[in-house]
């Protein structure tokens, strides 16, 4: 008698057939594409920068007001994508870019004609959305130095790599012959790495409309409406805008909170060191800001309106941070800039150091900019408050900091944890 299939073989069994079958449906999906008209949408925020596209299944555009954004007009193939319910676009079979001029109407009268022009996305290293984007003539100017400096990095790399050969050459006959003199040279450095990268060069109709609902087509040299590419564009607008603050404990560095609205306190643990980044914080529609993120969201939001960050470092540049007791400033703290390294030694993780510019070999770069704020050990809250170097502190830019004992943050995070677990139970079951 043949031995029975053990629970984990036939488990396994299972998943190995589900992912197969998946694997073939995906695929029969994806081979079912359509040529098609899309808008590539580069879409801007006050502090990010959003990559996203349009099908022809998706007939609105969100953009906030005031702030410039991209479409670029291609013609591809999409696909319908079951997993995540959504469409995408396969630009490796097809990435056409179109020429013509794109018209925007309110109430069926032409109200703008668009031209095309060079654009350029540059984000920063640090993260996807942290970027800048470039149009026209400064688009062409900074892409030529970012090809230039990506260059540079690349023979420096080069470089760095036959000297670091090198190097280890001479290190090993020094080992195999004690009569050799060792390497006078310290072993090499590799060169700084690139903090950008580019998106390249492209063109593209840039948009920059007030507040309101309108319509757009793309109008062909031919003088006819490109098929698919009408489109109804929502422009969007904060409703109120203050001043607050990002808030980075050192210890969870990776794990910022934001302190926008005028009631919201900062809270951290008794002896802790928080870092305060200033910025602009702007309160929108959570609907349209998730859809210029993600022109196919379709998902609910938790609330109808959502901060969002806006200006930062270079805004607040000459300012300091007054802090403030019973209404008397104690003390004032300078901006200054940080590189986060990897933990020396033993320890393990990552540590926040001053930068400086004179020892490219410790603090290759600057990785954020605000004030080090080390707070006390007992319980005694204060208020922070933003000034200029001449003139009084902003409005609007004072924050309560509350203390809480060290000893209370361990019993919190089990408590919230269950919480956390005993919501989902409920959610399970219900």
């Amino acid at each position: 008698m043949k031995p029975r299939c053990s629970g984990a073989r036939f488990v396994a069994l299972i998943v190995a057939f589900l992912l197969l079958a998946l694997c073939q449906s995906a695929h029969a999906q994806r081979l079912e594409s359509a040529e098609a008209f899309v808008y590539g949408i580069t879409a801007t925020t006050p502090g990010e920068l959003f990559g996203t596209f349009s099908p022809p299944q998706v007939e609105e555009i969100y953009v906030l007001a005031g702030r410039v954004s991209v479409l670029s007009p291609r013609r591809t193939r999409v696909f319908f994508w079951p997993i995540t319910q959504e469409y995408r676009a396969d630009w490796s079979r097809l990435n056409e870019p179109l020429d013509g001029v794109l018209e925007i109407m309110r109430h069926n009268r032409v109200i703008e004609t668009v031209i095309a022009e060079p654009y350029t996305a540059h984000y920063k290293a640090a993260g996807t959305t942290l970027g800048r984007l470039y149009v026209g003539g400064d688009a062409v100017e900074v892409e030529a130095r970012f090809l230039e400096s990506r260059a540079a990095y690349q023979q420096a790399l080069k470089d760095y790599g036959t000297a670091r050969t090198e190097w280890l050459a001479r290190v090993r006959a020094t080992q195999q012959d004690e009569t050799t003199q060792p390497p006078q040279a310290s072993e090499p450095l590799p060169p700084p790495a690139l903090t950008v990268y580019s998106v390249g060069l492209h063109q593209g109709f840039p948009l920059k409309l007030e507040a309101g609902t309108y319509q757009i087509h793309m109008r062909q040299p031919d003088g006819n409406v490109a098929s698919g590419s009408q489109r109804i564009l929502r422009v969007f607008e904060p409703r109120r805008s203050v001043l607050g603050y990002e808030v980075i404990p050192e210890e969870r560095w990776t794990y910022p909170v934001q302190a926008n609205a005028l009631t919201d306190a900062i809270v951290a643990g008794a002896g802790s060191v928080i870092y305060l980044r200033p910025r602009v914080a702007h309160e929108v529609p959570a609907l349209a800001y998730e859809r210029l993120r993600d022109a196919q969201y379709t998902g609910e939001v938790d609330a109808e309106w959502r901060w969002v960050a806006g200006e930062g470092d270079d805004a607040w540049a000459n300012t300091t941070l007054e802090i403030v007791r019973d209404g008397l400033v104690v003390e004032r703290l300078a901006k200054a800039s940080f590189h986060v390294r990897q933990a020396s030694e033993q320890r393990l993780g990552y540590e926040i150091v001053p930068f400086n510019p004179r020892t490219p070999e410790l603090t290759p770069r600057v990785d954020f900019s605000g004030f080090r704020l080390q707070l006390p050990s007992g319980r005694a809250g204060f208020a922070v408050r933003l000034r200029p170097l001449v003139g009084a502190p902003y409005t609007g830019s004072t924050r309560q900091v509350r203390v809480m004992p060290a000893s209370v943050l361990p019993v919190l995070a089990p408590t919230a944890l269950l919480a956390v677990v005993f919501g989902l139970t409920l959610l399970v079951v219900g």
